[in-house]
Formats: C-alpha cells, sequence, structure tokens
C-alpha cells in the first residue's frame, strides 16, 4: 500500500483530487476501481484521457514482467471492459510512455511491460 500511497501523493501533489487512473492491479491480481469508465475521466495521460483508460500495474517493469496473476487480471479486466461496450471493440494498446504525462515523457510503465501489453492485449 506503500506505493499506492506514492501515487496518490504524487497525483494529489499536481493539482488532481486523487489518482488519476481508472484501475490499479496489484501483484496478486486485485484490481482496484479507482475511476468509473462511465463517469470519470482519468488523468493518467497529457492527451488522451477524454479517450482513454488508465490501467496501472503497481510496480516498475523496465526489465520484468508484472506477476502471471496481475497479467491476468489485466486480461480479464480489458475482456470484460470489451464484452461490457466500456472499451471499444478493436481498441488502440498504448502505453502511457507513447502517450506522455502532463509532466512530459515518461518511461511508464517501463520497456517489458509495454511490450507485453502490445502484443497480448490489443485487440482482445
Amino acid at each position: 500500500m506503500d506505493r499506492v500511497k506514492e501515487i496518490q501523493q504524487d497525483h494529489m501533489d499536481d493539482g488532481w483530487d486523487d489518482i488519476g487512473y481508472n484501475f490499479l492491479i496489484d501483484g496478486y491480481g486485485n484490481v482496484y476501481i479507482l475511476l468509473d469508465v462511465c463517469f470519470s475521466w482519468g488523468a493518467h495521460t497529457a492527451c488522451c484521457n477524454f479517450i482513454a483508460i488508465g490501467i496501472n500495474f503497481l510496480g516498475y517493469f523496465e526489465d520484468d514482467l508484472p506477476t502471471s496473476a496481475a497479467l491476468e487480471a489485466g486480461k480479464n479486466l480489458i475482456t470484460r471492459g470489451v464484452a461490457e461496450r466500456k472499451i471499444r471493440s478493436g481498441y488502440d494498446m498504448n502505453c502511457h510512455s507513447d502517450l506522455g504525462s502532463r509532466k512530459g515523457e515518461t518511461d511508464c510503465p517501463g520497456a517489458a511491460l509495454c511490450g507485453f501489453a502490445k502484443r497480448h492485449f490489443a485487440g482482445l
């Protein structure tokens, strides 16, 4: 939970009311709903908050991937979002590092996770 508090403080220091992602996924595969995708825009990217859903995997994944439980939870979350029509079928998979942040460039979520997401989460 320390990492969640760090994210919250960082986002609140930027003037946001709370964490700007729609979802957080921990290493155990627990999904935390932060902003309802039907009623709230995220505050996770510089350009695309109004057309994107922010899913944050807790950790830093430059070289290593999240746990298999976390990856499965992410896949299930996206699959459910498409089935419930909260995520457009044929959606584009972008990473935070592709789009930037309000602070400028970012390497979030890390090269390993970004590459995995583009290969395995695109078009679910």
